[in-house]
């Protein structure tokens, strides 16, 4: 009897033991499933948040802004992926050269009861890929001739005159330079590795070869090719800030058509703005942003052309897509702005002085005024197409790692 108790009692003993080696392998089991369950969901709103970023740095460069909100000089958006999760994003300043971004990522939604939360924070800034780094730049051959002439100034100085007018009005070609008259370079000329110098009396500076630069194609934001086309305008006109798209400008007699900025406008025809007359288009000192004009087809801007009454060239860019454009400044008038068009002649012959810089395949200048080449289009990254770029970032829950 002695040992059939002890054997059971030893049995019971045993039981007891893997009953608390069960209960602790189940109970491990279950803290093991709900830390991954947790993992999964952080991962999740990680993802989120990182998604709200992505979508601050598409807007940012391609300038649609749909459904957002502003807020000073800030810009705020709450955005979902359905079952995947919410974000919330806050754009710190986003009209400037450095701009922060913070976005919160939620699972499953930001009205849970209890939802998992994320925060990323990046810094992004423009480049040094400014579209003008000259005052004139040609694919094909660069003409200056008459009383055709570069220099420079900073607009962030003030007006261009006195202590404001510098030597860095450089241009530059990546098949040849040809002057004639009273051409004259306050500045550096860049040719091709093997080509003809030009005369001394062309130049301020030095003439340096190098190799072909490639200039960026340029490519309509797809928030403007999506747009419904408005037809043509021929009669004065204001439009206020937004995304346009219309086949031509077209305007003659004392027609006027203003825009304020910012406005980002995308003209399809084959002859995209024809000024004449006392016409003109306007840009109005009020405006808060630029006016980024992108043209399929010719332009001609005679009689008064464009009138960028806020005096600062970044605040007026002319994209020509190409690839046989012609355009025309030949207007009396000053032309603040500055003009890309890499496939495209242009020929900048009117009375008026030019601020800004100029880029096209064959560039003729020999009006009056010559160029005076804003060095602030030539800042890191003014004038870029989708310039912006993550230079900082940071998960600010998680400061060592994405996960712990």
């Amino acid at each position: 009897m002695n040992k059939k108790g002890f054997a059971m009692a030893l049995n019971l003993v045993i039981i007891v033991v893997l009953t608390i080696l069960a209960s602790a392998l189940l109970l491990r089991g279950a803290v093991a499933s709900k830390r991954t369950e947790g993992f999964v969901d952080q991962t999740r709103a990680f993802w989120m948040a990182e998604s709200g970023i992505a979508k601050a740095v598409y807007e940012l460069n391609n300038g649609a802004w749909s459904g957002w909100t502003v807020q000073g000089n800030n810009r705020l958006l709450q955005g979902s992926l359905g079952i995947a999760g919410d974000y919330d994003i806050t754009v710190y300043d986003y009209l400037s050269a450095n701009v922060r971004i913070e976005s919160t990522g939620f699972y499953p939604n930001r009205t849970a009861a209890s939802p998992i939360t994320r925060k990323v924070e990046v810094l992004v800034s423009k480049a040094n890929n400014s579209l003008f780094k000259y005052a004139a730049f040609a694919e094909g051959t660069l003409s200056i001739s008459g009383q055709g002439s570069t220099d420079s100034y900073d607009s962030s100085l003030g007006a261009y005159g006195g202590a404001n007018i510098g030597s860095d009005g450089d241009v530059g070609s990546n098949t040849e330079f040809s002057g004639a008259g009273q051409a004259y370079v306050d500045g550096d000329i860049n040719i091709p590795v093997g080509e003809t110098a030009p005369a001394a009396t062309y130049y301020s500076g030095t003439v340096i070869e190098e190799d072909k630069p490639t200039l960026t194609t340029v490519s309509v934001p797809t928030n403007l090719t999506t747009l419904t086309n408005l037809g043509s305008i021929s009669s004065t006109t204001t439009l206020t800030p937004g995304d346009y798209q219309y086949w031509m400008i077209n305007l003659a007699s004392t027609k006027t058509v203003t825009l304020v900025g910012p406005i980002n406008l995308y003209l399809t025809g084959t002859t995209a703005i024809s000024i004449s007359g006392q016409a003109q288009i306007y840009i109005d000192p009020a405006s808060a942003g630029p006016v980024n004009i992108y043209f399929d087809g010719d332009v001609s801007l005679s009689g008064q052309g464009i009138t960028n009454a806020t005096s600062i060239p970044s605040n007026l860019i002319l994209y020509g897509t190409g690839p046989t454009q012609d355009i025309q400044l030949s207007g009396q008038g000053d032309f603040y702005g500055g003009i890309y068009a890499p496939d495209s002649d242009l020929k900048l012959t009117g009375q008026g002085s030019l601020f800004g810089a100029f880029v096209g395949n064959a560039v003729t200048i020999s009006g009056q005024g010559g160029i005076h080449y804003d060095t602030q289009l030539g800042s890191a990254g003014a004038a870029a197409l989708n310039s912006y770029a993550i230079t900082s970032w940071s998960d600010t829950q998680n400061s060592f790692g994405i996960y712990q």
